[in-house]
């Protein structure tokens, strides 16, 4: 059986690996995503880095992208958060606001990188309602034949690196988003000012990636 999503579909000159960028529920590890350029090259010229006020993101969602709202419609909650959002995100014009931000990133996969079975499993297993998450452990670490089918039932990927690529043991479940809408958006700009704040680093599949994360180091995504 063939997962949804294959070592392959991490390579590519637009997709960035972003070691420790994925935070949620406590746990930490590795993120790719692809970057929305129109909205990057915005807050370049705006200079607005990552937004991730929980109250600001969920008052966003509720302001529709590029159209004028009364800020008399909004409630006194709302409007109290309106006057902290940070510049270059909302525009104001006489009674109207406009939410001019939009999301910076779109999310490929989740990917935890661990020498061990069980810690990894129990990592991945933290970032499954946000993203399609993948385990990838060594050649050499030891999977219980009894155990895999965890994996497989929570629809975390588990991928070996062998010494000629990466080779798929479980496939990535069907993604299923249960991470709360604002709570997801700030997962995803946590994300995005860490890649703002490492480099960022070369896109993956980029000699200069593969380079850097060789075979046998955390962060390594080569493929078959």
């Amino acid at each position: 059986m063939t997962g949804l999503l294959q070592p392959e579909d991490l390579t590519g000159d637009q997709l960035h690996l972003v070691r420790g960028g994925a935070r949620l529920s406590g746990g930490r590890t590795d993120i790719v995503f692809s970057t929305r350029e129109p909205e990057h090259q915005r807050r370049i010229l705006a200079r607005l880095a990552q937004v991730d006020d929980l109250d600001a993101l969920r008052l966003f969602m509720s302001l529709p992208l590029q159209y004028p709202v009364s800020v008399d419609a909004l409630s006194a909650e709302q409007r109290t958060i309106l006057r902290r959002v940070p510049a270059g995100s909302v525009t104001l014009s006489g009674a109207f606001a406009t939410r001019v931000l939009d999301h910076a990133v779109d999310v490929r996969a989740v990917v935890v990188r661990s020498p061990r079975w069980r810690p990894g499993l129990r990592l991945a297993g933290r970032f499954l309602g946000a993203a399609p998450t993948v385990l990838i452990l060594p050649s050499s670490a030891h999977v219980p034949p009894t155990e895999i089918w965890e994996a497989a039932v929570t629809g975390v990927g588990v991928w070996v690196d062998e010494p000629d690529g990466l080779h798929e043991l479980v496939p990535v479940g069907r993604f299923r988003p249960e991470v709360i809408k604002p709570a997801m958006w700030r997962f995803e700009e946590r994300a995005y000012g860490a890649w703002l704040r490492s480099g960022p680093e070369p896109p993956v599949g980029s000699g200069a990636c593969e380079r850097r994360y060789a075979s046998g180091s955390e962060g390594s995504y080569r493929t078959r």
